[in-house]
């Protein structure tokens, strides 16, 4: 009676598979893809941009893309990727082997591993269903919607840095659609959004405040 399996890849890159110690190569992930797929059962599996931090940014938005093209999951779901404080990946991060990447790059990856799906091999759904995702309306279907992805990913991208420093405080603080109805938000959360996206001139100091609200995510 099983009709569907969800599996948590991370990443399809072996670099960064070894790094966070999955267990699993990219090979095998396409083997055991491939498997469930041929039984007839749905597969939805799970993509974590920024796991592979900074350093490996790329390598694990296009390895992954491999992993879609080869497989053709029913679903692909985002869950970007969060240092939770406390956990065994800060000491990775401390050793010197991890750079965490900036909430703005990870959106950069999500954009990457998009442009990179063959939606003639691939036809199943993008989901971005969790809060944690910057922009959650990123759904579709790969095989007709990635152009219409992109091309929201990319309006977003082209807003002033102003704009975009304030949805992204809104959405870390909770707030549930996208930047277009951030009037919907109370005005004097739209004022503390606002004084912080201005205010908060050091980068770092900027992703630091964005973390404190994520962490309560994870």
């Amino acid at each position: 009676g099983l009709d569907r399996i969800h599996s948590g890849y991370e990443s399809g890159s072996d670099k960064v598979l070894a790094l966070i110690e999955k267990g699993c190569t990219q090979e095998e992930q396409i083997i055991g893809g491939r498997k469930v797929r041929d039984a007839g059962i749905e597969l939805s599996i799970y993509f974590m941009p920024g796991v592979g931090g900074r350093e490996l940014s790329d390598d694990n938005a296009i390895e992954t893309a491999k992993v879609i093209n080869a497989v053709n999951p029913n679903f692909v779901r985002l869950r970007t990727f969060v240092l939770r404080t406390g956990s065994l990946m800060e000491e990775v991060r401390d050793a010197g082997g991890w750079t965490e990447d900036t909430d703005m790059n990870k959106l950069l990856e999500i954009r990457k591993l998009l442009a990179h799906i063959d939606p003639t091999k691939a036809n199943g759904r993008i989901t971005s269903d969790h809060i944690i995702n910057l922009l959650q309306e990123v759904n579709g279907d790969m095989d007709t919607d990635l152009p219409w992805m992109l091309e929201y990913i990319d309006s977003f991208l082209a807003l002033p840095k102003l704009e975009q420093r304030k949805y992204q405080m809104a959405r870390r603080m909770g707030f549930p659609l996208d930047w277009k109805q951030l009037w919907r938000m109370r005005e004097s959360d739209q004022k503390i959004v606002e004084d912080l996206a201005k205010n908060i001139v050091d980068e770092k100091d900027w992703e630091k405040k964005l973390h404190t609200y994520m962490d309560h995510y994870i």
